[in-house]
Formats: C-alpha cells, structure tokens, sequence
C-alpha cells in the first residue's frame, strides 16, 4: 500500500480517471453481457448486428461508442447515448469518490478522529476499493433491472464473494464508527454485527462458527430453484419441490460446489483466526439479515396481494450489498429505497401511466446515498435506534406482521369495490 502512497496525489488522480475509462467499459460489458437476454451491443459481443461489423476502434472508451451510432437502425436511434454518458459519468465519479474517502469524508467529523487520518490511509484506500467494486455491481444490476426488470446471479453470486473476500482478507473493508464502548475516550472502529452491543465474544466462539455456516448455507440454498406447490398434498409438494432443485442441473452443480467450498474455507477460516473472523462474520450476518428482510417482505407482499410483489433478484442484491457494508446499514437502505422512488415513479407515472418499476435500482440508489452521507445518516440519529438491540428485531417482525395485514386489507377492498365489479 506504501508505494500507492508515494505517488504524488495528481497522478493518483489521473491514474484513477484512465483506469475509470476501462472501469466504465467494464460497466457496459456487464449490463449487455451477463444480462437474462444476452444482447449483441457493443463491440465485446460475439454476435454482429444484421449489418455492418465491428472494428478495434469501437473497443475505445466514449469514442467507441459515439462510432457505433452507425448501427441505430439495428438497436434504435439513441442506443448509444446511454453506454456513452456512462463512460463519461464513472470515471469523473470514481476520482472524486477516491477524494472524499481519503480526506476522511465516511469518518466521524471529530478533531481527535481526524488526527488518525495520515494512520488510517491505508485502510481508507482498502474502504475506495470495496466501494469501487460495490459500485460496479450496482451499476450493473440497476441497468439489467430497468431493461429487463430481473438482475442475474451472475452479477450478485460473484458480488457476494467479494464481499466476503474483502471482509475477511483486507483490514478497512467495513465501514467506520465512533466506538463509544469506552466511556472515557471515543475511538473509531469498524462496524460490526454486534454494533452496538456486547457479544463480539460470543460470535468468536463455536456459536459465532455455527451461525456463519448457517448464514452462507441459506445463501447458497437461496441460490436454487425451489417450488412449493401443495395443491396436490405434502407427499407430492416435496416430491416436486426435490425435483425443481435439481432441475436445472449444470447450476445445481455450481451453487452445490460454491457451498462446499465455502463451508470448508469458513472453517478453516475461525480454526486458523488467520483472517479476519470478526470482519468475515459480520460480513456473512450482513448478507444474511440484508437478503433475509426483502426475502421476508417479498414473501408476505406477494400472499398478501396475490402476485409477485418483489422479484427474487431483489433478495440476492441486498444480500450482496450486506456483504460489503453489513446488516445495519443494510436495513438503513431498505428503508430509505422507497422514499428514493417515490418521486421518480410519481413522474414517470404522471406522464406515462405505467405502475410497474421494478425495486432493485432504488435499492442501489439508497446504498450511494447512505455511504456518501454515512457520518450524519449514522453519527447523528442511526447509531441511537440500533442500541434498542433486541427490540428493533420485535419491532420489524412488528412492522412486517402490520405489512402483511395492510396488503391483505387493500387486496380485499381491490377485489371487491375498486375491480370487483368489473
């Protein structure tokens, strides 16, 4: 990291904004590439529109893709134009996020915290990274879920990995807090599963290795196609339940071996200590709170209504997004998600009365918003409502158990007065 440092702050700066260029690509490559219905835009792709072909010049970053307007009549006239400003937009972005992180902008604005900042540079330019590449996901899975209204696990399957890769590897991955458990005097800490509270010692025994385990095996469970279907008795409910699992076999076999891969490098993971345990479960009951919460909300919603009320795809964003900033924050973003859309689909609504928007970019949205303002967001009322402990997890089964009772309400009155009589 040392030598990272040494470069003069300019160059560091250029640096940055030339590997933001293929960084942006990388973007577009994502959001056409690992898509559900792979599209042949750009010139990365195998197939060629009807006409024309591919040159080495369309591989340029923003040139590229303003040469590639001799193919509006194959993809529509303004194609281009989004890919293009996105090639402009991230890497401008990338170098002023690389700013603010470094100048201490997601630390507690305290004099005697801002004196740690030349000490905290390496960590903070692990923290950039893992942001970066949170980034690269989200950006990825909000354009697929506009255009398709889905978001593959090949862009959050890989994200989780990372996510929990980073945790347990590289010290700064997690986001900074005021640890106020000393009384006499404020020291910065990573957030953690336990924050605030005092059970990091119990997370660092066999009861911290046991609930890691069951965290990432109910990710990898998520991960395939279940079906519960009781119409004909629970006999034939498991029967076809079995079936679907493996019914799409090359990704059984692929989740099947993420999962044992996974529970052996756990393992080894808290019998070594040679890694950071206490980062990697945080991470893990991050991913598994984040994704568990939608999952939740997902499954009363769509009972409650009677059609699908958010997609699965959404579940698996935010348990990626857990991995990298953990289950507080987490909650933070899915509450903060719809005042995000409310306006937008107000809009949209207004001029082109459409109702469906799908969720997942709002939930993207939310996360940029709380890490770019994680010092006032947490620092000033956040850290205050998750010291309830306890009784926040009783006020959102609460919340959900409300939900549920709303959605059935609105969906008998929908059903009888609104279309009813249709």
């Amino acid at each position: 990291m040392n030598f990272i440092l040494d470069i003069p702050l300019p160059l560091r700066f250029g640096i940055i904004a030339i590997l933001g260029l293929f960084y942006a690509a990388a973007v577009n490559w994502g959001i056409y590439q690992l898509s559900f219905f792979h599209r042949h835009i750009g010139p990365w792709s195998k197939q060629k529109p009807d006409t024309g072909s591919y040159c080495w010049s369309d591989c340029i970053p923003i040139v590229g893709w303003w040469r590639l307007r001799r193919f509006n009549s194959q993809f529509g006239k303004f194609f281009w134009v989004r890919p293009l400003l996105l090639e402009i937009g991230l890497p401008v972005f990338l170098v002023w996020l690389y700013q603010f992180e470094i100048n201490g902008g997601l630390l507690p604005q305290q004099n005697s915290i801002r004196r740690l900042l030349p000490a905290m540079q390496p960590a903070l330019h692990v923290q950039y990274l893992a942001h970066a590449l949170l980034l690269w996901g989200m950006c990825v899975a909000t354009f697929i879920d506009f255009d398709e209204q889905l978001i593959p696990d090949w862009v959050t399957v890989p994200g989780v990995l990372l996510g929990l890769l980073g945790s347990a590897y590289l010290t700064g991955w997690h986001l900074f807090i005021v640890d106020r458990s000393n009384v006499l005097q404020a020291k910065l800490a990573s957030i953690h599963a336990c924050t605030p509270g005092e059970w990091r010692s119990w997370l660092d025994g066999e009861q911290g290795l046991w609930l890691a385990l069951f965290c990432y095996s109910g990710w990898c469970f998520g991960l395939l196609d279940r079906r519960w279907i009781a119409r004909r008795g629970i006999s034939k409910a498991i029967q076809y339940f079995l079936a679907r699992l493996v019914r799409y076999r090359p990704w059984f076999v692929i989740v099947v071996l993420l999962w044992i891969i996974g529970i052996i490098a756990i393992v080894l993971a808290y019998q070594t200590k040679s890694v950071n345990w206490q980062a990697l479960i945080s991470a893990l009951i991050g991913m598994a709170i984040a994704g568990g919460i939608v999952w939740a909300v997902r499954i009363v919603a769509s009972n409650a209504l009677g059609i699908e009320a958010m997609g699965f795809g959404d579940v698996t964003l935010m348990a990626m997004i857990g991995t990298f900033i953990g289950w507080q924050p987490s909650l933070l973003v899915f509450f903060l998600a719809p005042l995000t859309s409310l306006l937008f689909v107000l809009i949209a609504w207004f001029l082109t009365g459409k109702k469906d928007y799908p969720f997942g970019p709002y939930l993207c949205f939310a996360t940029l918003i709380l890490l770019l303002g994680w010092d006032g967001i947490w620092n000033r009322w956040a850290a205050t409502v998750f010291e309830l402990g306890t009784v926040l997890l009783a006020i959102l089964l609460i919340a959900l158990v409300a939900m549920g009772v709303m959605l059935t309400s609105w969906r008998w009155i929908r059903d009888r007065f609104i279309f009813g009589g249709e």
